[in-house]
């Protein structure tokens, strides 16, 4: 019960999210998260998805917070604001041509 209190105590953004999930499902994300971002994450999948205890558990096991975190990238805006999407099969790396 400390933990909880001195975990959630100054995060304005976690409090309204831990109040809205039960208990047990708090006590993994405690337990099992090491930072506030990765406890944001599971929170609010849980809240979004209604995960059970098993499922939320199993999450955090998986990694699913970093692989979401690695599948993240900006390649596709990146390539089509810089050379358009006309370009892509005009495209041939140096020294290839």
């Amino acid at each position: 019960m400390r933990q909880f209190y001195l975990c959630y105590r100054k995060n304005q953004k976690l409090q309204p999210m831990v109040a809205e999930i039960g208990w047990t499902h708090n006590l993994i994300v405690l337990d099992k998260c090491k930072d506030d971002l990765e406890r944001e994450f599971y929170l609010g999948m849980n809240r979004k998805y209604g995960w059970t205890q098993n499922v939320l558990a199993i999450r955090i096991q998986n990694q699913i917070y970093e692989k979401t975190l690695l599948g993240r990238n900006n390649f596709n805006e990146t390539w089509e604001g810089e050379y358009g999407t006309e370009d892509f099969g005009r495209y041939t790396p140096l020294g290839m041509a």
